[in-house]
């Protein structure tokens, strides 16, 4: 489509049978119907006038380009979705795909499930933000969870579930699709709001989170259903023996420009078909965002339709959503990234992830956009990288990699007992990089490419015990080393060593004796010199090894004495 032609539609017409369609502007004829069924499409540049039926159905995406299309007619639009399984007494995150709804959940599920309930459909106020709940993990204290009789476009909400579980329930929202820019508008500093997707289509959680990065910290939050707690004798892994009880429990998934977190030891494979978030959000999705300190007065939350998806991904939009080469113009920057995913987790099924990224743009400080802190809703564990006081469930660090990196890790458990930590998987450079998890409290560094590292733990919260590092300094790492590199000078002086590396700056410095045991450890040098005083050592031969910027190493051999 170029122009703006319109197409009238005046005969029953599926996607699935006829094609998925492409077109400038479309009328639907009265008394007739356009029917979107999974995985199929129909995108409108413009303006959609419905005055027969058009029935959106599950995983069916209806595309809308222009953010100034009219939305018309005397007909009617169902827009319908499926939810993933639920439990007993869980809420499901949702937002409504058209204009207004008055209570569209409750009042579309089937009459037998009397379980819905009007007053059982809640909306968030931002007060509050990241304490504890019997709901999801955040404090209402009475005040944040407010009853909902209306749906608002881009505001989520939660809806308890029946009583009759676990099962699903497909949902319809009938009434004029929403189009072009919904937003939240007067957000205020410092508040969590539970937002959700406005379209019937998914939509880029990259665009929508750049959008918005002056608005919110860029990690979204999304609530999981998992199983109730249970007899572990039920555990689908059958690992945990019987006569127990399991400890799985419900969670948030996270997703920010790092990476995307998963609740489930299902993630224990590639990302791309787990359910780990891919940065795809989809229709009917509500899900929490944090807005950043210091907002003016005005601020939005907004939606738009560049942040669309279409049939394979596509987003039908060539505005610029990052940050733009102004000597190539318009060209959008893809983001470089080298990620690792641990896992905490036990024979019984308690589960926690955290992801460890390094990513173009991110920095080594705590960055809006790359990293997320943990809600810490999951009643049973916690799992985060540690930084600037800060519990990451997601942390990007800056580029180019440096294997003398490390990055702490801790964790809380109201359950004392056997644990483990592996990964779950793993992505560029890392892939050939050797992954380490050092336990200070038993002065190991273990290799985690070998397998799961098991532990003893009582009850409590540990910010201390575990490192993520890339070299085992316990050993020298003679397979790596140069010996007599060019460029770098070891001398001695009153009991002082000085290095000096003129082709390359130093990234780490360790000093070994002839037994090969380590006596002193530097990482982070990032000089070209570098003193070592008052170490000590008695007079002796030691061996200096040297690792430069470009990650190889010089070894030096020195006689050490007064």
């Amino acid at each position: 489509p170029t122009s703006s032609d319109a197409v009238l539609i005046a005969e029953d017409y599926s996607a699935s049978l006829h094609g998925n369609l492409n077109v400038c502007s479309v009328t639907i004829a009265a008394g007739r119907k356009v029917t979107i069924e999974a995985a199929r499409y129909v995108i409108i540049q413009n303006n959609l006038t419905v005055n027969g039926t058009l029935d959106v159905l599950n995983r069916g995406s209806l595309v809308m380009v222009n953010d100034l299309g009219i939305v018309d007619g005397s007909g009617i639009t169902n827009v319908e979705r499926t939810t993933t399984p639920f439990k007993r007494s869980d809420y499901v995150y949702w937002s409504t795909p058209v204009v207004s709804s008055l209570s569209a959940v409750y009042s579309s599920m089937p009459t037998t499930f009397a379980g819905w309930r009007l007053n059982r459909t809640y909306e968030y106020r931002p007060e509050n933000f990241n304490d504890n709940s019997p709901v999801d993990g955040l404090d209402d204290e009475g005040n944040d969870w407010v009853s909902a009789n209306q749906m608002t476009p881009a505001k989520g909400y939660i809806v308890m579930v029946p009583d009759p579980g676990p099962t699903t329930a497909t949902v319809t929202f009938s009434g004029k699709v929403n189009n072009g820019v919904q937003a939240i508008s007067g957000v205020v500093s410092d508040g969590s709001y539970l937002v959700g997707n406005p379209y019937p289509s998914a939509i880029d959680a990259d665009r929508f989170i750049l959008t918005n990065a002056g608005t919110i910290d860029g990690t979204l939050s999304f609530w999981t259903h998992n199983t109730a707690i249970q007899l572990a004798s039920a555990i689908t892994n059958g690992t945990a023996g019987s006569g127990i009880f399991a400890y799985t429990s419900d969670d948030y998934a996270y997703y920010n420009l790092t990476g995307g977190v998963a609740t489930s030891t299902s993630a224990n494979s590639d990302p791309s078909t787990t359910v780990i978030p891919q940065g795809k959000i989809s229709s009917t999705q509500g899900f929490f965002v944090k807005t950043n300190a210091g907002l003016a007065t005005g601020s939005e939350i907004v939606f738009n339709n560049s942040m669309r998806l279409g049939t394979a991904g596509t987003v039908f939009d060539n505005s610029q959503f990052f940050k733009m080469d102004n000597s190539k113009g318009n060209v959008i920057k893809t983001l470089e990234k080298h990620r690792v995913w641990l896992n905490l987790s036990n024979a019984e099924g308690a589960f926690k992830q955290t992801l460890v990224g390094y990513v173009s743009d991110a920095t080594n400080d705590v960055d809006n956009l790359f990293d997320g802190v943990t809600l810490d809703a999951n009643q049973f564990v916690d799992f985060y990288s540690v930084n600037q006081g800060k519990n990451l469930v997601i942390q990007g660090r800056k580029l180019p990699f440096d294997s003398a990196d490390e990055v702490p890790l801790g964790f809380k458990t109201a359950i004392a007992g056997n644990f483990k930590i592996d990964i779950g998987y793993i992505d560029g450079l890392l892939v050939n990089q050797n992954v380490y998890l050092e336990d200070k409290m038993n002065n190991t560094i273990y290799d985690l490419k070998k397998g799961a590292y098991s532990f003893a733990t009582e009850k409590g919260t540990f910010d201390d015990r575990f490192v993520l590092r890339y070299t085992d300094t316990s050993k020298a790492p003679i397979d790596e080393v140069i010996t007599k590199g060019k460029g770098v000078i070891v001398s001695v002086k009153n009991r002082q060593i000085k290095i000096n590396s003129f082709d390359q700056k130093m990234a780490a410095v360790r000093v070994f004796d002839l037994k090969g045991s380590m006596i002193y450890e530097k990482s982070k040098v990032d000089t070209n010199e570098f003193v070592i005083d008052n170490l000590g050592s008695s007079n002796q031969f030691l061996v200096v090894l040297i690792q430069l910027e470009n990650g190889k190493w010089v070894s030096e051999e020195i006689i050490f004495h007064d």
